[in-house]
């Protein structure tokens, strides 16, 4: 999840706005082909002679900046998803704007100033193969490729700039192993290596260059984790987790990785820590409230855990790590309940 600024600059929107809006502005031309230049050639940005990058600040304060997060399921499932920004200046979360989209239960990757939103459940229940993008700066919706693969309960994660989603449900409901890559220069899908386990509703997390994936269920929920290495189309098996958990929030934190509450026989209040120098797992304090399908981030230094789904009901709590003293703190409750992503 990135931060998200108003006053933006070139590299902060799409090639195809910049073309279109930006290209057709007398003496742009120059500047245009630079900023498209950094946007689609990463490998060559320090090559190119292109001042600003960054966005403005206009005031100089922290109010002007946000941190994001996705609702995918409010009370109405299919209706009623909004968006959700932190206001690191007012410590507060406020709701933004809401998503017209007639999906629940979809994955998300934030790329700079685009949100993009995948799979999920269609009106009709079916499993969703549709994929569409979320402009922050020009707050417009549009369709990007499909997936080969209808998918729910899928995992998904953004790893040198490529989206990877792993798993989830068929049209049969039946569990799968198989793996999707996006890649955003050349927009469009491919299947690379399978899984060794059959998941969904599981966690995932980015970790030296490495894609890990957490727990999940498959007729039983699972303790066990797997790691890919993008360079050489491989899983591994790690260490598992002290406990099976379906749905759990994940977060990188601090060098480690976190798989806080999910699903076993209820909601869970449990988290445990992952050291990847030991390959260990380690349980440290409880969450105030159990649940599952938590948004967990880390942001400002701080590990959160936001939202959910527990003893029956969505969940508006918010609540950080103090790991000086391991224990979770409640914060100022989110705008509106619900099962959010980022």
């Amino acid at each position: 999840m990135s931060l998200t600024r108003f006053d933006c600059r070139l590299t902060q929107f799409d090639v195809d706005f910049i073309y279109s809006h930006i290209n057709t502005l007398p003496g742009c031309e120059l500047l245009v082909n630079k900023a498209v230049e950094w946007l689609l050639r990463p490998c060559a940005r320090g090559t190119i002679t292109l001042r600003y990058t960054k966005a403005r600040k206009v005031l100089q304060t922290e109010d002007e900046t946000y941190w994001i997060i996705v609702q995918t399921r409010g009370d109405h499932r299919y209706v009623d998803k909004c968006l959700i920004r932190y206001s690191t200046a007012l410590n507060e979360w406020q709701k933004w704007t809401d998503i017209k989209l007639e999906r629940s239960n979809f994955c998300v990757v934030q790329l700079e100033h685009i949100i993009m939103c995948i799979g999920g459940l269609e009106r009709n229940t079916k499993p969703s193969n549709h994929v569409n993008r979320y402009n922050l700066s020009t707050k417009i919706w549009e369709p990007m490729p499909s997936m080969e693969q209808r998918r729910v309960y899928m995992s998904v994660a953004l790893l040198d700039g490529k989206i990877y989603v792993c798993g989830g449900q068929d049209e049969k409901y039946q569990a799968l192993n198989t793996v999707e890559e996006f890649d955003t220069i050349a927009g469009r899908w491919q299947s690379i290596a399978s899984m060794s386990v059959h998941r969904g509703g599981a966690g995932t997390a980015v970790l030296d260059g490495k894609l890990y994936i957490i727990g999940g269920f498959n007729r039983a929920h699972l303790r066990s984790v797997e790691r890919y290495d993008p360079k050489k189309n491989i899983w591994t098996q790690c260490a598992e987790m002290n406990e099976a958990r379906g749905w759990p929030g994940v977060a990188v934190h601090d060098g480690h990785i976190y798989a806080i509450g999910g699903w076993f026989n209820g909601a869970m209040r449990t988290v445990e820590r992952y050291s990847l120098s030991a390959n260990k797992w380690t349980t440290i304090c409880c969450l105030n409230v159990a649940r599952g399908s938590i948004c967990g981030l880390s942001m400002n230094q701080t590990l959160w855990a936001i939202g959910g789904y527990g003893d029956g009901a969505l969940k508006d709590t918010v609540e950080i790590y103090d790991d000086e003293n391991d224990a979770w703190v409640e914060q100022k409750m989110l705008p509106e309940a619900g099962r959010y992503v980022h």
